[in-house]
C-alpha cells in the first residue's frame, strides 16, 4: 500500500490548509455522487455509475481494496485522514483530467481486485506515477 498515491492532487487537500476533515468528507461525497458521475455521462467516460466512481476513489487512494485497507464502513467516515484525502485527491484528478485518467485509473481498481489482468489493461502499465 501506497502512503500518497495521489501527491500532485493531493497538496493542498492533505497539508491542511484549512481544509478540515468534514470538508474532505463532504467533498468527496458530492464529487463522487453528484459532480463525477453527470460529467461521466456527459463525456462518455468508461465508468459513469456513482458507485463505481466512489470505488475507483477509494481503492486508489487506498492502494488497494478499500475494504480490505480501511477498518469499517462507510468509507468517508471510517478512513484514516490520508486515506481520505488521498480519495479527494483522486475525483478532483478525474475532474480535472477526465476520460483518460478514469480509464487508468478503473483498470489500477480491477487489478488490485484481480477482476482484470495486466496483460488486459489498456490505460494503465503497472505502475503508479502519481498522475
Amino acid at each position: 500500500m501506497s502512503d500518497c498515491l495521489e501527491q500532485t492532487t493531493l497538496g493542498a487537500v492533505d497539508r491542511g490548509e484549512g481544509e478540515t476533515r468534514q470538508w474532505r468528507e463532504s467533498k468527496l461525497k458530492e464529487m463522487c455522487f453528484t459532480v463525477l458521475p453527470k460529467k461521466a455521462k456527459a463525456e462518455g467516460w468508461p465508468i459513469v455509475f456513482d458507485h463505481c466512481i466512489a470505488r475507483v476513489c477509494y481503492d486508489v487512494g487506498c492502494g488497494g481494496v478499500w475494504y480490505d485497507e480501511v477498518d469499517g464502513k462507510p468509507f468517508y467516515s471510517e478512513a484514516t485522514d490520508r486515506q481520505l484525502g488521498n480519495a479527494v485527491g483522486v475525483a478532483l484528478r478525474m475532474d480535472m483530467d477526465g476520460r483518460e485518467y478514469v480509464a487508468r485509473k478503473n483498470e489500477q481498481s480491477l487489478l488490485y481486485r484481480g477482476e482484470i489482468e495486466p496483460e488486459q489493461c489498456n490505460h494503465y502499465y503497472g505502475h503508479d506515477d502519481g498522475h
